[in-house]
């Protein structure tokens, strides 16, 4: 897995979007292991289009792969509330919007960004997360929560 190459070709082609899940949770210091990079994304044409381009470098497919392959367009992801993919970074999901949050425009003014090289990388807040995990009821989802509701207490404590 490598979300810097991920994060690399997002900006380079002005991706609008907000780092979600797995990966969000380790950077709040939760000792979570993921598979994948989650992000969530303006679902704006313009948008859709900029981020269909941002995984060609990736060779980005849809996964599970499809015996006849569905192009990834940005038409696909304008109409699509979360798409799989699997790209030469790693297993990567898009996603319109986030249960307990809502899209892109309902996240952004809560997001923390961080610096990963030279990227800056636009996240949940730590508040956002537990939001999120709190209406999810996968086994996974809960042990995240009860890790991220930790650190928070932690946080406060100081």
């Amino acid at each position: 897995m490598q979300p810097d190459a991920i994060f690399r070709s997002l900006a380079e082609q002005g991706v609008e979007y907000v780092l979600v899940g797995g990966l969000a949770a380790t950077a709040h210091g939760a000792s979570i292991v993921t598979v994948d990079t989650d992000i969530c994304f303006r679902q704006t044409p313009e948008n859709c289009e900029r981020l269909a381009r941002s995984l060609e470098p990736l060779a980005a497919e849809i996964y599970p792969p499809r015996p006849e392959p569905i192009p990834i367009t940005g038409e696909l992801l304008r109409t699509h509330r979360i798409v799989h993919l699997r790209t030469r970074a790693g297993r990567l999901d898009v996603m319109a919007s986030i249960p307990g949050l809502g899209m892109y425009d309902e996240l952004v003014p809560g997001v923390t960004v961080i610096a990963v090289g030279e990227l800056q990388i636009p996240m949940l807040s730590l508040d956002q997360l537990i939001r999120a995990k709190s209406v999810l009821d996968q086994p996974k989802d809960r042990e995240h929560l009860d890790q991220l509701l930790a650190i928070q207490r932690l946080q406060r404590e100081r």
